[in-house]
């Protein structure tokens, strides 16, 4: 799908000034996450509007946390993904997404985290119900302003290097087994020779080395939440063989995953 600025801006005045629902993303277990379409983590908040059944709501606002696991958003759903230091609206593999991004991490263009952390410990205290509407509607007009603030000032997109949207690209789909080393440098605007003869003079790995590294880190972090089996974890890390994860974590970090206490490195 398409993002057209004009178009989500008037989305969201639409959804702020009617009526919406919101419910939090429960986190996937068992037979669901084996089932269910590209399960993953990130570390930031996500937003789906997804659109309501129900004829007075404009939609239902799904929200779900840093490091929870879920599933992938479909294409007709506008999905918003925020942290401090980025913004995008729409799916990552989609050229015509809306990315905002700053490198430097002594400045934040957003305090949505912070506002979005109090809307969880709200949960779901029906006493509270009409406070948790106010504030979201707090939320989503602090990012309709950003995103018209965004707009006026440098696009940042244009600012991003071959290499920074391939890492981007990786940070964002590793998780989709199908994906190789074409997919990322022609998201990237490049040839692949040319993407990873920079990822070995920056980055000092290859393409394909980055995309593993990648893979094992959010495995490592699964892991340690000590909630998934071996092959839950291989599926949510892009890995189709969980015996070929395993081989490849214990050359990663000098230990299986089954020793994920032992591990030094």
């Amino acid at each position: 799908m398409k993002i057209d600025e004009k178009k989500f801006s008037r989305f969201l005045k639409k959804t702020i000034s009617g009526a919406f629902s919101i419910k939090f993303e429960k986190e996937l277990h068992g037979r669901e996450l084996l089932t269910a379409f590209c399960p993953h983590m990130h570390n930031n908040w996500e937003l789906k509007f997804v659109p309501s059944e129900l004829p007075e709501e404009n939609c239902c606002i799904t929200l779900i946390p840093p490091r929870r696991v879920h599933a992938a958003t479909p294409d007709f759903i506008f999905s918003v993904e925020i942290s401090h230091y980025r913004l995008r609206i729409g799916h990552l593999n989609n050229p015509n997404c809306l990315f905002f991004s700053v490198n430097d991490e002594n400045f934040k263009i957003n305090t949505l985290p912070e506002l979005l952390d109090v809307l969880r410990k709200i949960g779901d205290d029906k006493r509270l119900a009409v406070t948790q509407e106010k504030l979201m509607s707090a939320i989503l007009q602090h990012l309709l302003d950003l995103l018209e603030l965004l707009k006026r000032s440098v696009d940042m997109r244009g600012s991003f290097n071959a290499l920074n949207k391939a890492l981007e690209y990786i940070q964002h789909n590793y998780y989709i087994s199908g994906i190789g080393v074409k997919d990322i440098a022609d998201f990237a605007g490049v040839s692949a020779q040319y993407l990873n003869r920079i990822c070995m003079v920056e980055q000092g790995a290859s393409l394909r080395q980055l995309l593993v590294k990648e893979r094992l880190t959010k495995a490592r972090e699964l892991l340690q939440k000590n909630k998934y089996y071996i092959k839950e974890i291989a599926r949510l890390t892009g890995w189709n063989c969980p015996a070929y994860f395993s081989n490849c974590f214990r050359k990663h970090y000098g230990c299986y995953p089954t020793q994920i206490n032992d591990c030094t490195k």
